[in-house]
């Protein structure tokens, strides 16, 4: 950008000695179509510089008071969304202009430590290096074809499924979730699927250690057979109704072997 030097001996040059406007880009540096809009501003407003706006005060659209509520809100329901979060401030402010989802992010980042998102929780507990180590060894032992392969496994649903899995917080620390976690009526599926897909399913309302093994003679055990024909190596997670001698007795009966997953021992018998 040029001085306001050089654009007044260019208008001299230009409108007082009528030099032409080559020769005054040659000597003063602008190029010939700067120095025409120079020309062009001078005449129509008797300005080398065209009128600058007048600055607006810098006015925060929303208070300090706003945005210690957002951050203590957050802080109070970790579990909301941004645009819950949006709806719950029109509700607190009414008549207000609602904070976009940028805005509520650039809040909780400004405050000390900064609110971030994070997994409110493990789904499950990692396993010891040791115990995936032995479960590799046993199927390294056994299997020889994923024919034999048959594996159950279970699921269950009820109202606490609903529960959010993501909260924000204070970096650094753990989002807890206040909420009442009562054991409510749900269903719960039972499955044995092979590498030819799912083999039997059966549902009932709980899989208590007796439900499970009500369900395992009924709908598995018929499937399993000798080892090492096909589907002779039953594998299951160690949940504690899966943890029975009263299973390993069963799939013995039928020369069955049974290998649990990682992280869960075969229990004593009792």
């Amino acid at each position: 950008m040029y001085s306001d030097d050089v654009v007044w001996q260019a208008m001299y040059l230009i409108m007082v000695r009528c030099v032409t406007l080559e020769v005054v880009s040659f000597f003063l540096g602008p190029a010939p179509s700067t120095l025409c809009e120079w020309h062009k501003q001078y005449e129509a407003t008797g300005r080398i510089r065209p009128n600058r706006p007048k600055e607006r005060p810098n006015r925060r659209l929303y208070s300090d008071e706003m945005v210690t509520w957002i951050q203590d809100h957050v802080l109070e329901q970790p579990m909301l969304y941004l645009h819950e979060m949006q709806e719950h401030f029109a509700y607190k402010f009414p008549g207000h202009r609602i904070p976009s989802e940028a805005t509520i992010c650039r809040a909780l980042a400004a405050h000390d430590p900064p609110i971030t998102r994070k997994r409110v929780m493990n789904a499950a507990r990692q396993s010891c290096l040791q115990d995936r180590l032995d479960f590799l060894d046993q199927i390294k032992t056994f299997v020889t074809s994923p024919d034999q392969l048959i594996v159950i496994d279970e699921t269950s649903k009820n109202a606490r499924a609903n529960h959010r899995r993501y909260g924000r917080g204070p970096s650094g620390k753990e989002v807890i979730e206040k909420a009442a976690f009562d054991r409510e009526l749900g269903v719960s599926c039972l499955a044995s699927f092979t590498i030819d897909g799912f083999q039997s399913i059966s549902t009932r309302e709980t899989h208590n250690r007796q439900g499970f093994l009500s369900d395992f003679v009924i709908d598995i055990l018929p499937h399993i057979q000798e080892y090492p024909l096909e589907n002779s190596i039953l594998i299951c997670d160690g949940a504690r109704t899966h943890c029975t001698w009263r299973l390993y007795e069963l799939c013995m009966q039928k020369g069955a072997v049974v290998i649990f997953m990682p992280r869960y021992p075969l229990p004593p018998p009792h």
